[in-house]
């Protein structure tokens, strides 16, 4: 920002171990320093010393431009620092964990006060990169001079905070007044003239608020116009997603109707924005706006990585946070993938339990570093990643433990589930790819439900996308020793046919297949993790015929 004498900007903020990162530099000081301050491993350490990277100036009148340009050696969470700047990065392989942190911000004031500095001394004295998310309502959240914009413009100068603008049907009619008097909160009645007018207004109104054009936009309920107008607008990613919740909201009409949407970034596919695709020249990043348990996330009752929602639910209070760190732990633990495991966490609530809540939250996550192979991104940082790395939505499982024994039932019907909350509430494996979408229940082999996207989707966003009907689908489960080989038979019976149907093979001997294991089976084979010593999890995806058949995984012991 030209008011700070200075700027810094990294890219890209989230690299692959042996690429590189570039770091530009502007000053208008007479002075200038040689070398710039860049800390490996900061989180990872309780005492880190930075090293002075070289830094290749040009002298361009009144503001000199400067490039660092180098390879980092090792991967983990980066620190850089130019005079009073600050900027983080990270540097991952597929072993990692990559946390996101999704921020909203209201436009209303707070009795309370600014709801920005609330988590001003947990963010920022850590150098975690953050994601505010800045609500368009009115006329005044487009205002330069208003007092939340000028603090946002100062965190996003000083440390690099993305300020992403979320946008829905109300935000829409306060930026253009083309729109003013169209009623739909949900924005999927856009022409793509019209989502493309949208996006190019949006542009234009975060540059001249000094944030750039935004790279992220956010949204609960995007339109599939929306998607499709984005890259044109220059945007990378849609996040504020909400997997498997049903919300119908009468008084707003908003509706949010997105069960089978990916909880991991994803292509959105332009023919259904809750479902992935292959990448294309325009492909842009889905994000959900926080991760959490796939078979416990229902309408009002999501088990997900957000403390207000935990709090209101009676799960969780800032005296015992331990079931929430349970379900970080689980959602780390499945790091080590063909891809990176991302996951993001909702910073939101401005009660005072909640707020005690979310800085204990961000407390533990910036401490998890030192034990696992934690880093922090934005997500804009992570859409590059994905558009620079991977040819179709990667594939990912999700292994969770049992996290909610004991937790008291606080309403009736409540997390809409078949096992009561005092009782123990299975192991679930989710299997996500750019094909379909799996869950299952500890020991069950039969998915919990199933989604198939390749087929096009032609149900409105208004309405529930499509889940397979299971209910012709019988599967006995059987398991023996055999020469050596330890032998999971399926007998299956089915009404009608699948192309992919996924079959989940609980407990297996842990396979090291680049080694002396072997795993052969009757169709694809998705391993999965496990907490069980010496054991394993994995998927068998195979295609199922009407009639009976038999399904085979033979592990080598």
């Amino acid at each position: 920002m030209r008011e700070f004498g200075e700027s810094i900007t990294v890219d890209p903020g989230l690299i692959h171990l042996g690429e590189s990162i570039t770091i530009h530099l502007t000053s208008r000081l007479e002075y200038l320093p040689l070398t710039l301050e860049v800390t490996a491993n900061y989180l990872e350490r309780e005492f880190t010393v930075g090293e002075g990277v070289r830094i290749v100036w040009r002298d361009e009148g009144e503001e000199k431009r400067g490039t660092v340009t180098f390879e980092p050696e090792q991967p983990g969470n980066y620190r850089v620092r130019f005079g009073d700047l600050f900027r983080s990065f990270a540097v991952i392989d597929e072993s990692y964990a990559v946390c996101t942190f999704w921020t909203p911000i209201a436009s209303s004031r707070h009795a309370r006060g600014n709801q920005l500095d609330l988590y001003h001394p947990d963010f920022h004295p850590n150098s975690l990169p953050v994601d505010y998310d800045a609500m368009i309502t009115d006329e005044r959240s487009v205002d330069p001079d208003w007092d939340v914009n000028k603090t946002l413009r100062a965190f996003h100068a000083l440390y690099g905070d993305a300020v992403i603008p979320f946008l829905d049907g109300m935000g829409l009619y306060a930026l253009d007044s083309r729109f003013a008097g169209r009623r739909d909160p949900n924005l999927h009645s856009l022409s793509d003239d019209e989502a493309a007018a949208a996006l190019r207004a949006l542009r234009e109104r975060w540059d001249a608020l000094g944030f750039g054009a935004p790279e992220v936009i956010d949204m609960h309920t995007p339109g599939n116009a929306i998607v499709r107008a984005a890259r044109r607008s220059g945007v990378l990613g849609i996040g504020g997603l909400c997997p498997h919740q049903d919300v119908v909201d009468d008084a707003t009409g908003q509706t949010i109707r997105q069960f089978g949407l990916p909880e991991r970034p994803y292509y959105m596919a332009k023919d259904d924005f809750r479902k992935p695709a292959r990448k294309t020249d325009d492909a842009v990043i889905g994000f959900p706006a926080h991760s959490g348990h796939t078979l416990l996330a229902r309408s009002g009752s999501p088990v997900v990585l957000d403390p207000d929602v935990y709090r209101l639910r009676g799960w969780a209070s800032p005296d015992d946070m331990s079931r929430f760190y349970a379900l970080i732990d689980d959602l780390i633990a499945n790091a080590g993938q063909s891809a990176p495991f991302v996951f993001s966490v909702a910073i939101e609530g401005d009660e005072f339990d909640t707020v005690e809540m979310n800085r204990l939250t961000i407390q533990y996550l910036s401490g998890k570093p030192r034990t696992s192979r934690l880093v922090f991104a934005h997500k804009a940082d992570v859409a590059r990643y994905w558009l620079r790395r991977f040819t179709a939505t990667p594939e990912t499982t999700v292994y969770l433990t049992d996290t909610l024994t004991g937790l008291p039932r606080t309403q009736e019907g409540d997390l809409d589930r078949p096992h009561d909350i005092g009782e123990r509430f299975p192991d679930a494996l989710v299997i996500e790819n750019e094909s379909l979408k799996a869950g299952f229940l500890r020991p069950g082999p039969k998915p919990a439900f199933l989604y198939d996207y390749t087929p096009p989707w032609t149900v409105p966003a208004t309405e529930r996308a499509p889940m397979l009907d299971l209910a012709g689908v019988t599967i006995h489960a059987t398991v023996h020793d055999e020469r050596g080989h330890v032998i999971y038979r399926y007998e299956v019976e089915s009404a009608q046919s699948y192309e992919r149907f996924p079959i989940a093979v609980w407990d297996v001997p842990r396979v090291d297949t680049r080694a002396r294991g072997v795993v052969k089976t009757f169709g694809q084979w998705v391993p999965a993790r496990s907490d069980r010593d010496g054991l394993s999890n994995g998927v068998v995806i195979c295609r199922i015929a009407p009639g009976k058949q038999r399904v085979e995984v033979r592990i080598k012991k």
